[in-house]
């Protein structure tokens, strides 16, 4: 089940704050950073209360619960008590100066554990199963995104290659533009980007849909240009609630494995012959 603003009901606080931060101003992020950091304190606060400790004003502070998908600040408090019913899940340990390479690892791998988690849960079923269905209908893919997601779409596209999908990949933004004008209803876009935010790939992604091609986004903020710019938008987890924290890849690389399993599954038997042929390919590789 969702709600008018796209995320699951059961999508708590924190997880609306990783998936939201692009998309909140300034101001409001000085709230998402104090509720973040003390979210027993803010149970007990009112809305005022809350607004003086963030140094804005009430109206900032109701603006901020409602950026993130709640009616208002009660209905925040209320899926506050339920995020710090597991607090696994809801304030991650970061990694601190001093930290010894085995508090490290489990810190690291305690957080991709809950992220997953979080993905798992802000997934709509709906949405992923139409995703799956445009994806499995065609034969030619192009996937688009630059910077940090080059790794995720290189991941994706190895994995549709392996099942016979003809998928190739653009990164500079020419090319994007160029292809996507040219694309047509055979076709399916899919636009890797963690932010959201280059201009770039959202141009794609217009002219893509423009030419009557298909288009699926992945990205870790669902408000963003691009999950708003392509018809289907799926969202994973992330720890960028403050900007100098590296975001961890690991909702949106278990996003990118559960797409490949969906789309292979649907054709089974072709996967499996296709498969076969691309491991005796590699058996003849010196």
């Amino acid at each position: 089940m969702t709600e008018p603003g796209g995320l699951p009901l059961k999508v708590g606080v924190i997880s609306r704050i990783r998936l939201n931060i692009d998309g909140i101003s300034p101001a409001e992020r000085r709230v998402s950073d104090f509720v973040t950091a003390h979210p027993e304190q803010v149970l007990d606060m009112s809305l005022a209360e809350l607004a003086a400790a963030a140094g804005v004003s009430d109206a900032t502070a109701l603006r901020f619960a409602r950026s993130i998908g709640f009616s208002g600040f009660t209905e925040m408090k209320m899926a506050l008590v339920a995020d710090l019913t597991t607090p696994v899940e809801a304030v991650f340990e970061y990694v601190e100066d001093g930290d010894d390479p085995d508090t490290i690892i489990h810190k690291v791998l305690a957080a991709n554990m809950s992220l997953i988690r979080e993905t798992i849960e802000s997934v709509d079923a709906v949405v992923f199963t139409d995703a799956v269905a445009s994806i499995s209908r065609t034969q030619d893919i192009i996937i688009v995104g630059m910077g940090s997601s080059i790794g995720d779409i290189l991941s994706l596209q190895n994995r549709l290659l392996r099942i016979g999908r003809r998928a190739s990949v653009m990164t500079d933004p020419y090319q994007m533009a160029a292809h996507a004008s040219l694309l047509n209803p055979d076709w399916v876009m899919i636009a890797i980007s963690r932010s959201g935010a280059p201009a770039s790939v959202v141009r794609a992604v217009e002219a893509a849909r423009e030419s009557g091609a298909s288009t699926v986004a992945l990205t870790c903020s669902p408000t963003s240009r691009v999950a708003r710019a392509a018809d289907l938008s799926l969202w994973a987890s992330t720890w960028e609630i403050r900007s100098e924290l590296v975001g961890s890849r690991a909702g949106l690389a278990s996003l990118i494995d559960a797409i490949y399993v969906a789309v292979a599954l649907a054709d089974v038997e072709g996967t499996v012959s296709r498969q076969r042929r691309v491991w005796d390919a590699l058996k003849r590789e010196p």
